[in-house]
């Protein structure tokens, strides 16, 4: 069977089952390049194996390939059983993330809902071959590589944590030297004084027909699920299925709102009585000035006014001999600016004729007004008392 689709068949549009079949029953693992045993093989998608041939006496076994994409972040992978070098197939991990926050959605058995608090992330969790502490998570650096001979194939290389060092120093000695690894032959071997860790060197620049085929894998993003930059967090696919029906529920909010009874405004009735706190008036000092009240004070009614003892009205004579001046002693000054305008103000209130509502109340009498202007007069002390007393009362009739 070609892959050339029959004319016929190119007026349908039909369903793309085999995506969801995918979907639901998972993939397959992808190529790779297994380091098993310290040599190089290459299985694709099929479990295919063909063994890496090269060879060289002083490095042992190596694989040339150009790095052609990596990982956007470091990949965690997580085995409950241990590691069996005997068994025949892949066996994917039990949980796995290639996002960096929590564990992918397509992994089968999670161990925290975020990497950060997983126990198994800690350093000390598990002991290496070698007796060290290590944690039961490894980080791996997944990285895509074009394989020269193979051209239509993309590889997954899992670089182990005991080898980012030196894919680091690479990485830095490349930059320096202001070189692209995606540009170079890069080649891949291992150390022979250890179990399972790679050594990178640069060899050459890409021919042009390496470099048309990773731009084709650009292209076509055939890299993009190789290094785990499509992964989802389980953690954010969760939170977003939890949403979805809180958002279909807003819809209904409003009117639970609105039949609900409006909430009850606290009135006196239902209020509870506090009483207020006692306050003790501080005494006057004697030497202390009298202030007036502020402006918006509440002043006790006259009817609520303590009773004052009536005083005498002085006589005629009595107010001449209080007034006359003394020998020796200085006349008395000029009313000042302030009195005179006082003194408008009083004549202006004789004159205005009463309010509405003081008009019934003809009963009340004029002395209090009167004794309280010449009260706030001998205290400005602009002229003698008997003065105001006059232009007082000299006014009354004119109102």
């Amino acid at each position: 069977m070609t892959a050339q689709v029959p004319a016929y068949l190119q007026r349908y549009q039909p369903r793309n089952i085999g995506e969801k079949l995918s979907q639901n029953l998972g993939t397959s693992a992808p190529p790779y390049v297994s380091i098993q045993g310290n040599r190089f093989t290459l299985i694709d998608a099929a479990g295919n194996e063909m063994p890496v041939p090269t060879f060289d006496p002083q490095i042992g076994v190596y694989l040339d390939a150009c790095i052609i994409d990596v990982g956007d972040h470091i990949s965690r992978v997580f085995y409950i059983n241990k590691f069996d070098p005997s068994a025949q197939s892949y066996t994917p991990p039990d949980c796995w993330s290639d996002n960096g926050l929590a564990p992918s959605i397509s992994c089968n058995s999670p161990q925290s809902p975020t990497c950060a608090s997983c126990p198994n992330a800690v350093w000390g969790s598990a002991i290496s071959a070698q007796g060290k502490q290590i944690p039961a998570c490894q980080l791996t650096q997944k990285t895509a590589l074009l394989i020269p001979g193979i051209p239509q194939t993309v590889f997954l290389l899992r670089v182990p944590p005991n080898s980012h060092k030196h894919l680091r120093a690479y990485v830095e000695l490349s930059r320096g030297s202001g070189v692209n690894i995606s540009d170079v032959l890069t080649r891949i071997h291992f150390d022979l004084t250890t179990q399972g860790t790679l050594l990178f060197k640069g060899v050459q620049y890409i021919d042009e027909q390496l470099a048309a085929l990773r731009e084709n894998a650009y292209a076509e993003k055939k890299t993009d699920n190789l290094v785990g930059r499509n992964d989802v967090p389980r953690q954010v696919v969760a939170m977003q299925q939890i949403a979805a029906p809180a958002q279909v529920a807003l819809g209904a909010i409003p009117v639970q709102m609105a039949s609900s009874p409006p909430a009850k405004r606290p009135t006196l009735a239902n209020t509870p009585y506090v009483p207020p706190a006692v306050y003790e008036a501080p005494t006057a000092s004697p030497q202390a000035p009298s202030q007036s009240p502020p402006v918006g004070a509440t002043t006790a009614s006259p009817s609520e006014a303590p009773a004052t003892p009536r005083r005498r009205r002085r006589t005629a004579a009595e107010m001449q001999a209080a007034n006359r001046p003394v020998p020796g002693q200085a006349p008395t000054p000029a009313p000042a600016a302030p009195f005179q305008r006082l003194l408008r103000l009083i004549r202006r209130c004789f004159r205005r004729p009463s309010p509405a509502y003081l008009r019934k109340d003809r009963e009340l009498p004029l002395r209090p007004l009167v004794s309280s202007a010449w009260h706030l007069a001998n205290q400005l002390r602009p002229t003698p008392s008997s003065a105001i007393c006059s232009t007082i009362f000299s006014n009354r009739g004119k109102s």
